[in-house]
């Protein structure tokens, strides 16, 4: 089954400036430091099937970059979007 998901909020220009792991669970979520640096749109994310109500962030820059985090909460403070999981914290420059 898809994942159903609605737009909650949207930015257009971000760069993933770091990601904090928070556990030593071994997850495994691929090569996601090589995500930090890279450009792209980010979209807050709400499960609306699979775990209805709960949040997620989707970064891509349309071509070479997809990627979703776990589910989480998220801030925005002046320029930067904050993004933390049960496992780990991902930060973003707002451009």
């Amino acid at each position: 089954m898809i994942e159903l998901a609605r737009v909650i909020e949207h930015f257009p220009a971000v760069r993933l400036t770091d990601i904090e792991k928070l556990t030593s669970s071994v997850h495994s979520s691929g090569s996601r430091r090589e995500l930090i640096g890279h450009r792209g749109e980010a979209y807050i994310m709400e499960s609306e099937h699979r775990h209805p109500g709960s949040r997620y962030l989707y970064f891509t820059n349309h071509s070479t970059v997809r990627y979703s985090t776990g589910y989480g909460s998220y801030t925005v403070e002046r320029d930067r979007l904050i993004m933390k999981t049960h496992h780990s914290i991902y930060r973003f420059e707002i451009l």
